[in-house]
């Protein structure tokens, strides 16, 4: 079993990787959660995001106009202190990011991952092992060929394969043809 865990100031998530599916953890002083993520569940790519930190430069804007209605009562030596605190509040949303990779799943909406520098290379790599071992316990599963079940359930286990993007056209062709009992080697006609 592999297991991530990403601190922060007041926050730790843990992500450990078990046989069918994934555990996560998250603790705050205010907060833990407990969940499982099943692999049938989750999305087969991430999207990788840095957002500049739209919370602080909102904060920066409501500072500013603050000082605005100084400025109109007349309270000029409160101004300078209320656009300065505006100022450093803006520059401190513009260089703290947040950065994160989100892996979308179907019950638990989206499983987010943050980072920072130091640790984008191990976070993202940890991200790539979540998605490997879904698709593979995905392919193990719905992918195995059995000539004495019936095809057409079988065939759409393989379309839900290619589908989700667990299989890629090759191997659902791979597949297909080792399922209907042609050679890989065989012209396909029409639309098969």
């Amino acid at each position: 079993m592999e297991s991530l865990v990403v601190k922060s100031l007041f926050k730790k998530l843990k992500i450990e990787i078990q046989e069918n599916k994934i555990l996560v953890l998250k603790k705050s002083p205010f907060l833990y959660t407990e969940f499982e993520i099943s692999f049938e569940e989750l999305e087969s790519k991430k999207k990788v995001k840095k957002e500049y930190n739209h919370g602080v430069m909102a904060l920066a804007l409501l500072v500013f106009c603050f000082g605005l209605i100084f400025s109109f009562v007349g309270a000029y030596h409160i101004l300078l202190v209320v656009f300065t605190i505006s100022f450093v509040l803006f520059l401190t949303g513009l260089f703290t990011r947040r950065k994160r990779i989100e892996i979308n799943t179907l019950t638990e909406g989206i499983l987010e991952i943050p980072f920072e520098s130091a640790n984008e290379e191990n976070v993202r790599a940890f991200a790539d092992t979540i998605i490997r071992s879904a698709r593979q316990y995905m392919v193990d599963k719905y992918g195995k060929v059995d000539k004495d079940l019936p095809i057409e359930g079988q065939l759409d286990n393989l379309l839900f394969l290619r589908n989700k993007e667990f299989i890629d056209e090759h191997k659902f062709e791979e597949l297909k043809s080792k399922l209907l009992g042609r050679k890989t080697d065989e012209k396909k006609i029409g639309f098969n």
